[in-house]
């Protein structure tokens, strides 16, 4: 399951999804590093992938809770609120990324001044797939 709905921009995989799937996300991934590049902002990643096969489309995982929506600040990937939903106990914004739309958890007590926000990605939570398989990193 897969939680981007991409309009094909060639950083995001458009695949089926549902609401509670996971975001599978074509990276700049460097195979020695513990972070994975979209569009320019590094997101961090908690192991090493540097056994990575050659040639093979490099994607990020995470599912939609382990994405915050936080103030808009260099270092974050930067998104455009479209609109908030609140389902009670939690709400999910669903953000923009060029033509690029998902969801992002909305933090408690979070409120929004302008549309503009950023990313924060749980790095704990953010998986890596080699040609749409997933590759367990070194801790």
């Amino acid at each position: 399951m897969r939680q981007f709905e991409s309009e094909d921009t060639g950083v995001i995989e458009d695949n089926e999804n549902d609401s509670r799937g996971t975001k599978q996300i074509e990276t700049g991934l460097t195979r020695s590093m513990r972070e994975a590049r979209i569009g320019g902002h590094a997101i961090a990643l908690n192991r090493n992938y540097d056994g990575l096969p050659a040639g093979a489309k490099i994607e990020i995982g995470v599912r939609p809770e382990f994405v915050d929506v936080a103030p808009a600040a260099p270092g974050l990937l930067s998104a455009q609120i479209e609109r908030i939903d609140d389902l009670g106990r939690v709400r999910f914004a669903r953000v923009r990324i060029g033509d690029v739309k998902f969801n992002a958890r909305v933090p408690a007590g979070f409120s929004i001044p302008d549309a503009q926000a950023g990313l924060k990605f749980d790095p704990s939570r953010v998986h890596v797939y080699a040609d749409s398989r997933l590759v367990e990193g070194v801790a």
